[in-house]
């Protein structure tokens, strides 16, 4: 505006100048040659006035590229640097859950495996073959889909922190600022890029991480079981020797009163005649094998009855108690998961829009500045 007064001051004073030498005619060429120079200084004190108006436009303007450009770099390291925070705080809780999940399982068998009878440990081998399978197979697939989840949205946030930067960027940027903006929109991308690569990297390594972990552990599970079998089938050899004892000591009761009925048979055979001697003698074999068939059977049926009771109870329970255990991590894993990331995505978007709101209003400060002037 102080330009505009003193060209507008200058052109009034030239103007007066030449009505003034319209009016005087009549006066000397001196005059006249000095009007001339005072034009001559005026047109030349305007043009050093437009010079240096120029000059500083140009200098707030490279003072303003270089404000965006710092700004845009800010931004673009804040952003990165929650991206890769993010991914740290998903992989170290993914694994945390895994080895509680992993933790209680052990827990659970161990606790099981004191509780299950004798004749269920030849089928426990079968059983957790079973197990360790469907445990292997569901901590692959578990894994994978964290990972390809995680990796999603890594790539989703990227795009998006590039979109969001590109939109502002292009508000903010005159053509002056393009190849600047553009270089800066490059260097997000390049950054995005690596954050994906590294989020999907750190998820394939955890996964062969927890799926290398299961494997140990299913070795230790199988050796413990063996070990269970063998104990197992000592105490079922101890069980037999104890039916055995049974058996033979019915056998002895039963003989020694055969005996006893023999020795009466003899005394009526003596008195009542060997008729009826026959007749006694064969109600008491009769009798004598009636009482070991019932011990036999009694002893079968006890251990029988015992050993199948404790097999159907340990293995209902051992069966109910893993399926709510490895269904309740599951869900607590993925809820924590998905709550951890959304909660850094929020803190993302809120530590993203907030820079750029501000140099939205910085900039029309200094757009409405320059239109007043």
């Amino acid at each position: 505006m102080s330009i505009k007064r003193e060209v507008a001051g200058s052109g009034s004073r030239t103007i007066k100048g030449r009505t003034q030498d319209h009016g005087n005619q009549n006066q000397g060429g001196v005059q006249m040659l000095a009007l001339t120079d005072r034009v001559r200084q005026t047109v030349e004190e305007a043009a050093r006035i437009m010079d240096e108006y120029k000059q500083r436009l140009s200098e707030v303007l490279e003072q303003e590229v270089d404000k965006l450009r710092q700004e845009a770099e800010r931004e673009a390291a804040v952003v990165v640097a929650r991206a890769n925070e993010t991914a740290q705080q998903i992989i170290g809780q993914a694994k945390s859950e895994a080895e509680e999940q992993a933790e209680a399982y052990r827990a659970e068998m161990k606790r099981n495996a004191d509780k299950e009878a004798a004749a269920y440990a030849v089928s426990a081998a079968e059983t957790t073959d079973r197990r360790v399978a469907q445990v292997m197979e569901q901590a692959k697939t578990k894994a994978e889909e964290e990972a390809a989840a995680i990796i999603e949205e890594a790539r989703k946030r990227a795009e998006q922190i590039t979109a969001e930067a590109e939109i502002g960027v292009k508000k903010q940027a005159a053509e002056a600022k393009q190849r600047e903006v553009e270089r800066i929109l490059n260097k997000a991308k390049e950054e995005s890029a690596k954050i994906i690569a590294t989020a999907e990297q750190a998820a394939e390594d955890e996964r062969d991480k927890i799926l290398a972990n299961a494997q140990k552990e299913v070795s230790a599970l199988m050796k413990k079981t063996n070990k269970e079998i063998g104990e197992a089938s000592r105490a079922v050899s101890a069980l037999k020797e104890r039916a055995e004892r049974e058996i033979s000591q019915a056998k002895q009761e039963a003989q020694q009163e055969v005996q006893q009925l023999l020795n009466q048979a003899r005394e009526l055979g003596q008195r009542d005649g060997e008729e009826k001697a026959r007749s006694i003698i064969g109600a008491a074999l009769q009798k004598a094998q009636g009482i070991i068939n019932e011990a036999v059977e009694s002893a079968s049926r006890t251990r029988e009855k015992e050993s199948a009771g404790a097999i159907a109870e340990a293995r209902t329970k051992a069966e109910q108690e893993a399926t709510e255990i490895i269904a309740a991590a599951k869900q607590t894993a993925k809820q924590i998961v998905f709550q951890a990331f959304q909660r850094s995505l929020s803190s993302l978007l809120d530590k993203g829009e907030e820079p750029k709101d501000g140099v939205e209003d910085e900039d029309d400060g200094k757009s409405q500045q320059a239109g007043q002037d």
